[in-house]
């Protein structure tokens, strides 16, 4: 069968370690948005550089999310839209409801955008955060992973997980277990699709917009 999951957290959770450790045992891997594409625009430093990456983001993520539609076997995306969204929320430039808004629209003029079987959530300590960066010689930068920053992202991510439809997430404690381990739990794990209608993730969208 066909499965489709995505491994969210927020920044310096993991991710990337897991989704290398996946493509070592031979699963297909789909890279995260700043290394699909060669172009993607650099950080933004106001309002409207916000708005020109969420456009960007929105447009390559229907890109990346047809990339598993009908193809058999398991796939892993390494984050997708709910991590831009908590991103920008946590940079904090007014733009996250306008963000929401471009969401809703695309769900209703495309079939599988957001409708991946599993979102896979790394529930990671802040001090974790602070040493993974250090191993990876501050490749992120303070502005990454400052304390503010990262509560915001987990504040946004409570958030969204009790409004949008929670089977579809499986928490795992990243911080007590291996890369080794949160991979076997990824490729054991079958987590079928939730039938969910487009109006459905529209409300959901909806009472987001209305609760961030």
């Amino acid at each position: 069968m066909n499965y489709f999951y995505v491994l969210e957290g927020i920044s310096c959770a993991g991710k990337t370690s897991i989704i290398n450790c996946l493509e070592k045992k031979g699963i297909n891997i789909i890279r995260e948005n700043v290394t699909f594409c060669n172009d993607f625009p650099p950080l933004p430093t106001n309002y409207s550089e916000s708005r020109r990456n969420e456009k960007f983001i929105l447009e390559l993520e229907k890109k990346r999310c047809n990339i598993a539609n009908g193809r058999d076997g398991l796939f892993v995306a390494d984050r997708m839209i709910i991590s831009s969204l908590a991103i920008s929320y946590a940079w904090d430039y007014g733009t996250i409801h306008k963000f929401i808004q471009d969401i809703i629209i695309s769900i209703r003029n495309t079939d599988d955008l957001l409708l991946c079987d599993c979102n896979f959530y790394l529930d990671v300590k802040y001090d974790d955060v602070i040493e993974r960066n250090k191993k990876r010689c501050s490749l992120l930068g303070k502005e990454w992973v400052g304390e503010d920053i990262i509560q915001r992202q987990r504040y946004f991510y409570d958030i969204y997980k009790d409004i949008v439809r929670s089977e579809n997430w499986y928490d795992i404690n990243s911080s007590g277990l291996s890369t080794e381990e949160i991979s076997e739990i990824i490729t054991t794990v079958r987590i079928e699709r939730q039938h969910v209608t487009k109006e459905q993730r529209v409300e959901e969208f909806i009472r987001l917009y209305e609760n961030i």
